[in-house]
């Protein structure tokens, strides 16, 4: 027994090929990706269902079969895309924009130094049921806020919007010193750069080991330890740290220099003198703050009066 599939490829040999195809039209069967090879040779793809009337009609018609070979799945379904390729692409388009509307696909946290990523992830989770891929419905940014304030003293500001498919939570956290005096009794932090050279812990979570870089305002020792129920415990922390330091100062000397530059501007003051009488002064003003005086005496010759001229 024949198996049938979705489709046949035929391949014959004629010359009256458009007078062929008409014929095969009018006996309703359905052809598509018709190519003409060769001025004699054609290739088409018929149904399945239309593949005995069609093998038949050639037959019948005196053409010559060349080939009948069964159109493999991956042809197939090139051709259902070919045909259906708008279609789908307004399909995907429409989901894109449902999706769009009414979900997050991701969640992103900014502004943390203190507090862990995870702390916030779960906690959103927990209370708000707030993940990827959530219902924007479900999200209330001023709720959130008021959650994250509540129940993170170490938050000071907190900000949640939701932009296209992205949660957006900005945080702002507290000073370190403020972030250890939360509960009462203060961690232990380093005062400077440095590397730690050994670690003896009396009371409480060391949170660095021997050898490590640290720098000025990392958190050493925590104030807290937990019991055999997991619970966290705020306690006095202690520890016995030796640590090479590295200090760093600075200082800035300012350097005055004077200098004194003639700029080449003058002012000339002429009298003239009859004997130690002043006959003429043309009394120009001083109008600089700061000049040299230069004086220079000319007596003029050929002439019998006791006439000089001084410059000023």
């Amino acid at each position: 027994m024949e198996k049938k599939l979705f489709q046949y490829k035929i391949t014959i040999k004629t010359l009256n090929q458009e007078n062929l195809f008409n014929k095969l039209y009018l006996k309703n069967i359905k052809i598509s990706a018709l190519k003409r090879k060769s001025r004699q040779e054609t290739e088409f793809i018929i149904n399945s269902s239309d593949l005995n009337s069609t093998r038949n009609f050639l037959i019948k018609e005196n053409i010559e079969i060349l080939n009948i070979e069964p159109v493999s799945f991956n042809s197939f379904l090139q051709q259902i895309l070919k045909r259906s390729g708008i279609f789908i692409a307004i399909i995907v388009l429409t989901v894109i924009m449902f999706v769009g509307n009414k979900y997050v696909l991701k969640m992103n946290i900014n502004g943390l130094k203190y507090l862990n990523n995870s702390e916030i992830s779960e906690f959103l989770k927990d209370e708000y049921h707030i993940r990827d891929f959530s219902d924007k419905n479900l999200i209330k940014p001023n709720e959130i806020e008021q959650g994250l304030l509540e129940n993170f003293p170490e938050i000071s500001m907190v900000s949640v919007m939701v932009k296209g498919l992205t949660l957006i939570i900005n945080i702002k956290e507290k000073s370190i010193d403020e972030i250890n005096n939360i509960n009462g009794f203060p961690n232990i932090v380093s005062n400077f750069n440095g590397r730690i050279i050994s670690l003896n812990l009396i009371s409480g979570t060391a949170v660095v080991k021997p050898g490590a870089i640290v720098k000025k305002g990392d958190i050493l020792v925590k104030a807290e330890t937990s019991n055999s129920l997991g619970e966290i415990k705020n306690i006095k922390a202690q520890a016995k740290i030796n640590a090479e330091v590295w200090v760093q100062e600075s200082e800035t000397f300012w350097e005055y220099k004077t200098q004194i530059i003639e700029t080449g501007n003058k002012i000339t003051k002429r009298i003239v003198y009859l004997g130690n009488i002043e006959l003429f002064n043309n009394d120009n003003a001083n109008t600089f703050s700061k000049f040299n005086i230069e004086e220079k005496e000319i007596t003029p010759y050929n002439i019998l009066l006791p006439i000089k001229v001084k410059y000023i």
